[in-house]
């Protein structure tokens, strides 16, 4: 059920499917193949985080600044607070306070931190 599909710069068609009013998840779709670039982005209350167990999690804080990020294995984090704009191959992608978000392993993208932000992370997280 896409709600939106687009063409972009690199000749990806973009699709965005919502499932109810707390999930969107994004392809990048090439030839028929979805690329490394699938995120997964939820926005949820505190409540409904802690429910996903993130008081066990880590915690990761950085001051604004911008810097080109591996991921050797999938992230999956909920914003706490700030405000950070992720750039990968076909996309930007804004994220921000009480956002789940799930990085896929072999991303590669760069990290503009434009507020101070503190997140809760875990590694190859089933929800």
């Amino acid at each position: 059920m896409p709600i939106l599909m687009e063409k972009s710069k690199g000749g990806f068609e973009r699709r965005i499917f919502s499932y109810g009013s707390i999930l969107t998840v994004i392809f990048n779709i090439n030839q028929g193949v979805v690329s490394m670039d699938d995120i997964k982005i939820r926005h949820l209350t505190m409540e409904e985080a802690k429910e996903l167990g993130i008081d066990n999690w880590n915690t990761w804080e950085c001051e604004p600044s911008t810097f080109e990020w591996y991921y050797d294995e999938s992230e999956t984090f909920y914003v706490l607070d700030g405000y950070v704009v992720v750039i990968t191959s076909t996309e930007r992608i804004h994220i921000e306070k009480n956002m789940l978000v799930t990085f896929p392993k072999g991303l590669e993208c760069t990290w503009e931190v434009r507020k101070p932000i503190k997140k809760a992370y875990t590694f190859n997280f089933e929800s």
